[in-house]
C-alpha cells in the first residue's frame, strides 16, 4: 500500500512524498518554469523535508520553456538540491527533452539527474536512491 503525504497544492505545482520519493507535477496551465516559481518550488519541498534525504521525480506536464536563471538556479544554489538524492524529470516532447539535455549536460547538476519519457522508468532509477525504508 502506498503512503502518501500532501506537501503543496496550489496553481503551479502539486508536490507530494509517496513511498519514500518526493513527486511532483506542474498543473496544465504552466508553459514556463521561472526562476520565482523554481525557488518556490524548492522553499516548498525543503518546508516539509525534516532533514531526510529523499529522491525527488518531477513532471515537468505542459512545460515548454525553462529559463535560464531556473535552470542555474536548480542546478547550482545549494538549497535547490539539499536534502535530494537524485532527480528525474519527466518530459513530454522533444522541446522539453532538448531543455533537460541542455540542463543535465551543460547546467551540471550537483546531484544525479536523469530525463526521462516513462515515469515507470524514472521511478526504477530512483529506487536506487531512496534511502527510507518503506514497510
Amino acid at each position: 500500500m502506498s503512503r502518501l503525504i500532501n506537501i503543496l497544492s496550489d496553481e503551479h505545482l502539486d508536490l507530494w512524498l509517496e513511498d519514500g520519493i518526493i513527486m511532483g507535477k506542474f498543473r496544465p496551465e504552466v508553459k514556463t518554469l521561472t526562476v520565482e516559481l523554481a525557488k518556490k518550488v524548492v522553499n516548498a519541498r525543503l518546508s516539509r523535508a525534516d532533514g531526510v534525504t529523499r529522491p525527488l521525480l518531477l513532471d515537468m506536464g505542459n512545460v515548454i520553456s525553462v529559463d535560464k536563471e531556473a535552470r542555474h538556479f536548480f542546478a547550482r544554489d545549494e538549497n535547490s538540491y539539499k536534502y535530494l538524492s537524485a532527480t528525474a524529470i519527466i518530459v513530454r516532447d522533444q522541446i522539453m527533452r532538448m531543455v533537460a539535455n541542455v540542463y543535465v549536460m551543460f547546467d551540471s547538476p550537483k546531484i544525479p539527474t536523469k530525463y526521462f519519457s516513462r515515469p515507470g522508468d524514472a521511478l526504477k532509477w530512483l529506487a536506487q536512491f531512496r534511502t527510507e525504508k518503506l514497510n
